[in-house]
């Protein structure tokens, strides 16, 4: 046993609840923080009476059997693991030894439950709050740094964008064709290059194709409107500067600046960028006419787009810190330093110059090339190879200047036979070499021009590579214009099944090899065959193309021949596509066709259908006249506008849309056919029972008349008279006239209806009359002519009425008056017969007989 030590006052320490409360803990500690339970509230209050009476032993000690019947009361009431605490209670029996009073510290001694309970449960919440604490700072910084890297590789893909370009000419999918495509080296393209074994440009082959294929249509049905209005706008300052000094060159930038900022799937609209370049070295040359010129300008492209590849590639290793070689070798100077490093990338450490050498001329510096080989040292210097080398990279040095590359120089390297002989038999000793160097072997197939790089080596891996040692070869030599056909004619062989062309690509893994080899219209065809976003690009690519001076057909022995109707058939098709939206955007492309009869033609369909009449020919004013507000005065003269508005009349009346035509006649300011197209339509009512189409004339000549005829003289009338028109005039008014006849006939007003035909003048009163009313039918505009039987009929039906109603009030025998006016009705009726015999219509059906009749009748 322990004796305790008395506290001052005479009062027990209560060190002994302060060791069992200790002793306790890790049983508490296995069960959470449960110290809010109403049993541990019940728990603790008989803790302090068992505290209490430990404390009262008068012994002055606290046994280990009282601590353990503290343990069993705490297992007994609070359902704590009673195996736990009798595990616990037994040891605390065994114990043989008591705790020292002078054990315990005198912090402790102070302390009571209610004390030790709150120190503990703040412990219990700064440990957790610490473990949360940490976790919480791991978490932030583990989404710091994973936003930093997205950052980062947002920002680095726009630097090489901006600073590099991209290498692939329109990144489809690697090809499933035969044989597949090498993959030694991954260099930004994934389209295959053309198999090798055919030596494609060797030879013209006897197949062609005779129809272009069809591209595989993308799923967008539809353009995005910021597309189209960037497009539109751009075409539209083409069309009001195109008298200006605007070059081509210019017009390719601005394309190719709104071709970065579409809304096309990534590779389409990538590829659709890349062709802006393509196009450009190819059309903007000093003899841009020339097959040979185009040639050079897609090699320069070709290389121009490697050397950002190349430059790109060591950029980015060198901000990633992934070496430190190549930061040193950039330090070197120039082209080579940076060639140097990428080889060094790629390939590793090596001693020899001929990757230098290969990818300088790949990216068209003849300078860094022999650079590479000047520098050179030991064995890797090939004395038996490198001077034959330099003697004919010197030529091509001269022939670059001060050029960035060897290609933008403006000629071809001329390199005598005999100099290249030489190379030829370097070259094929190369080959036999064991082993071979591959990059050796390149470098003197493009020196030598012994063979294409593709049929020398295995570092062709994307159609680029291809197309660039196919060109190298060809523009060197003396008749290139044959080879540069044979090759078009090649790549539409394979046709787009080869270049793996697919819903992504938008046609581009197709199209833009045919373009690199002035394939023309079959590339720009295919491309339109690929959906909405392939004709938008397709037309403005044309557009820009012919701008140039480009001819839009194939290079071929017969592209001089073929019509270069692909420019207005894309302007059309596209237009067609965009006047449902937007009438003027349509407009905008219309006007840019060559063929003037063409633009005629088109315009006047596009006013006929969209029906788009204010916005395209602007609005009527009061008097009649057009405010020339429309988009086509944008484009023509006032009197150009007219015949078009005109034009677009007469295609409404071929449609049967007669209504359309009249109120495009009446904003054409041709008031003469307007009338006349009034006229017909009266007349043609004349003898029909209402109806809304009848109604709905009647209304419109009352509108054109109130507006522009009762009011005395006016810009309708002084144009009629200028025009010597205004008999229509009088033929209208006529019109007019007998309508309401016609009218008070339907009504049964048969008074007033007869007081129109006399007022009128048009049948004769007496029989002397009578010759001079057949002459002024004669005289007549034809469609009155032609309609004159309903007058006649609608007279003697008039006659007929006024006679029988006027029979029918008789009673008796009639007065003299009533007498007088019933054989002055029947006078009337066996003129109107006679006249009708004289006049010699035709076609009247039987109103001959209906007149004959009605007139019989009244006797």
């Amino acid at each position: 046993m322990t004796t305790m030590s008395s506290a001052p006052g005479g009062a027990k320490a209560p060190s002994d609840f302060s060791m069992l409360a200790d002793s306790s803990l890790p049983s508490f500690s296995d069960y959470g923080d449960s110290t809010s339970k109403p049993s541990w509230t019940k728990s603790l209050q008989e803790l302090k009476i068992a505290n209490t009476a430990i404390l009262g032993n008068t012994g002055g000690t606290t046994s280990a059997a009282e601590e353990a019947s503290a343990h069993s009361l705490l297992a007994r009431n609070t359902g704590l693991d009673m195996a736990r605490l009798s595990r616990k209670s037994r040891s605390l029996e065994s114990r043989p030894t008591s705790i020292a009073p002078d054990t315990v510290s005198a912090a402790e001694s102070t302390l009571g439950v209610e004390e030790f309970l709150r120190k503990n449960q703040e412990g219990i919440f700064e440990r957790i709050l610490s473990r949360e604490r940490s976790a919480t700072r791991t978490k932030s910084h583990q989404l710091v740094e994973h936003r930093m890297k997205q950052d980062w590789d947002t920002e680095r893909e726009r630097w090489i964008n901006e600073l590099a370009g991209h290498r692939t000419l329109g990144g489809a999918a690697a090809a499933a064709s035969d044989p597949p495509p090498p993959t030694s080296r991954a260099t930004g393209s994934s389209i295959p290059a053309l198999p090798a074994a055919a030596t494609p440009y060797a030879a013209k082959r006897a197949t062609a194709i005779l129809n272009p294929p069809v591209a595989p249509s993308t799923s967008a049905s539809t353009l995005d409107a910021r597309e189209v209005r960037s497009h539109v706008e751009l075409v539209a300052q083409l069309n009001q500067t195109n008298k200006t000094a605007v070059t081509p060159s210019d017009v390719f930038e601005e394309f190719l600046r709104i071709s970065t900022d579409g809304t096309g799937t990534s590779e389409q609209q990538a590829a659709y960028g890349t062709s802006w370049k393509l196009l450009k070295s190819m059309s903007c040359r000093r003899h841009k006419a020339l097959p040979v010129e185009a040639a050079m300008g897609a090699l320069a492209h070709f290389c121009h787009q490697f050397h950002n590849h190349v430059t790109n590639r060591v950029r980015t290793a060198t901000m990633a810190g992934q070496f430190d070689s190549a930061s040193q070798s950039l330090q070197g100077g120039g082209m080579v330093g940076i060639v140097s490093a990428y080889v060094k990338l790629e390939l590793g450490a090596t001693a020899s110059p001929w990757p230098i050498v290969y990818y300088s001329l790949r990216c068209g510096d003849a300078i860094a090339a022999k650079s590479a080989l000047d520098t050179a040292t030991g064995a890797a210097a090939d004395e038996n190879t490198g001077p034959t080398v330099r003697h004919i990279l010197s030529q091509l040095v001269q022939v670059q200047g001060n050029a960035p590359c060897l290609w933008d120089s403006g000629s071809a390297p001329v390199i005598s036979a005999q100099d290249r002989h030489p190379l030829v038999n370097l070259y094929h000793r190369a080959k036999t070499r064991d082993p071979v160097d591959p990059f050796m072997v390149a470098s003197l197939a493009l020196l030598s021009l012994a063979e294409p790089v593709s049929s020398a080596t295995n570092l062709v891996n994307t159609i680029e590579d291809y197309l660039f040692g196919a060109l190298w070869n060809i523009v060197q030599k003396k008749n290139p214009n044959e080879e540069l056909a044979s090759l078009g004619e090649d790549i539409k062989h394979w046709g787009p099944e080869h270049f793996a062309d697919t819903e992504e690509s938008g046609g581009w893994a197709y199209t833009l090899p045919l373009l690199a080899t002035q394939q023309y219209k079959t590339g720009l065809s295919y491309l339109a065959d690929a959906g909405a976003m392939g004709l938008l690009q397709a037309t403005h690519l044309a557009l820009v193309l012919a701008l140039a001076g480009t001819e839009l057909v194939d290079l071929g022995p017969n592209s001089s021949l073929a019509r270069p109707s692909l420019l207005p058939a894309l302007l059309v098709s596209y237009a067609s596509h965009l006047q449902a939206v937007d009438p003027a955007a349509s407009l905008e492309y219309l006007v840019r066709i060559p063929d003037p009869v063409r633009v005629r033609k088109e315009i006047s369909r596009l006013v006929a259908e969209t029906k788009a009449y204010d916005l395209l020919g602007g609005a009527l004013q009061v008097d009649g006249s057009r405010n020339r507000r429309g988009a086509l005065d944008n484009h023509f003269p006032p009197e150009k506008v007219s015949q078009l508005l005109a034009d677009a009349a007469a295609e409404s009346d071929n449609r049967k849309n007669v209504s359309d035509a009249a109120q495009l006649l009446w904003l054409a300011g041709h008031y003469d056919a307007l009338l006349s197209l009034l006229n017909r339509q009266l007349a043609s009512h004349l003898g029909n029972s209402p109806t809304a189409d009848k109604m709905y004339w009647q209304q419109a000549a009352q509108r054109f008349s109130s507006m522009n005829l009762a009011s005395g003289r006016t810009h309708v009338t002084e144009v009629l008279e200028a025009q010597g028109k205004m008999s229509l005039v009088s033929t209208f008014n006529l019109l007019m006239e007998l309508t309401t006849f016609v009218d008070r006939l339907t009504a049964q007003k048969y008074e007033e209806a007869w007081s129109v035909v006399e007022r009128l003048n048009l049948l004769p009163d007496t029989v002397m009359a009578m010759s001079s009313k057949v002459q002024q039918f004669h005289s007549l505009d034809a469609v009155l002519k032609n309609n004159f039987s309903v007058v006649l009929l609608g007279s003697m039906e008039s006659l007929y009425q006024q006679h029988m109603r006027l029979k029918s009030t008789m009673h008796g025998l009639a007065s003299d008056s009533v007498q007088q006016r019933l054989k002055e009705l029947r006078t009337r009726a066996r003129l109107l017969v006679t006249f009708m015999g004289l006049l010699q219509l035709e076609k009247t059906g039987d109103t001959s007989e209906r007149i004959a009749h009605l007139e019989a009748n009244m006797m």
